[in-house]
């Protein structure tokens, strides 16, 4: 009797080392820059990363994050024993809070991604790219959105958010895999992310504005127009074009 007593206490010791062991197994490193003309992103610890967001309403409703996910899970496949590999991890779901800088929580809500971590190589963690929806302004949760797009447009200047982000996943042996919380700032602004360049501004219009611009749009740009990068006020007419000021 002794003996069998001592079971569920054992298990509950397995299920909390376990669970611990799986917070650390998958984590979210940072934010990948995604930058014109390649408008590619690389797993590479290296390469650029942000440290906060831009978001410009006036041009866009959502921010989509690159996100760099790090995999320490070992590697247990062995050949030689006809023994597959287990540790890989898929990475399915996404769950983002958004909160004001006052801790005020703006939208809650999860979301499916898509992405895949091999194991470590040794003590090296290796690595991933997650897609991810971290910021959505256009979720019919979102407090007092109407209100800060409107607060932007009357008056500039920007509204600073955090989208904190946890990553969900399963090992293909069956095992779930939570990562880590990632907070990451985005600054939400109205008109900022459009560039007027010379040439463009017309002396007839005033203020700034894109009248003297032809009607076609330039090559190249923003790879994700009102996120993070200027776009041409040539290339966002068809997005808002009060906003581009196109008048004629």
């Amino acid at each position: 009797m002794r003996l069998l007593n001592t079971f569920p206490v054992l298990a509950s010791i397995f299920c909390l080392v376990s669970c611990e062991d799986n917070q650390t197994s998958l984590f979210i490193r940072q934010v990948q820059a995604n930058e014109a003309p390649q408008c590619t992103v690389s797993s590479d610890v290296s390469s650029k990363a942000l440290a906060q967001g831009v978001l410009d309403v006036g041009l866009q409703k959502v921010y989509f994050a690159m996100l760099l996910v790090g995999g320490q899970l070992k590697d247990v496949g062995n050949n030689d024993l006809n023994r597959t590999e287990a540790n890989r991890i898929s990475i399915d779901t996404a769950e983002v809070t958004v909160k004001s800088t006052g801790g005020e929580v703006l939208s809650k809500y999860s979301v499916p991604v898509n992405g895949f971590v091999d194991p470590a190589a040794g003590s090296t963690f290796s690595t991933g790219v997650v897609g991810a929806r971290i910021l959505d302004f256009a979720a019919s949760d979102f407090a007092a959105s109407a209100n800060i797009t409107e607060t932007l447009a009357e008056k500039g200047g920007f509204y600073t958010v955090v989208s904190r982000v946890q990553l969900f996943g399963q090992t293909l042996g069956g095992t779930r895999v939570t990562s880590n919380f990632f907070d990451f700032p985005v600054q939400v602004c109205y008109g900022c992310l459009v560039a007027y360049a010379p040439g463009t501004v017309s002396s007839d219009v005033s203020g700034l504005n894109c009248a003297a611009a032809s009607d076609a749009p330039i090559s190249g740009g923003a790879c994700n127009v009102g996120q993070d990068a200027a776009v041409d006020c040539r290339n966002c007419s068809a997005v808002n074009p009060a906003l581009c000021r196109l008048t004629k």
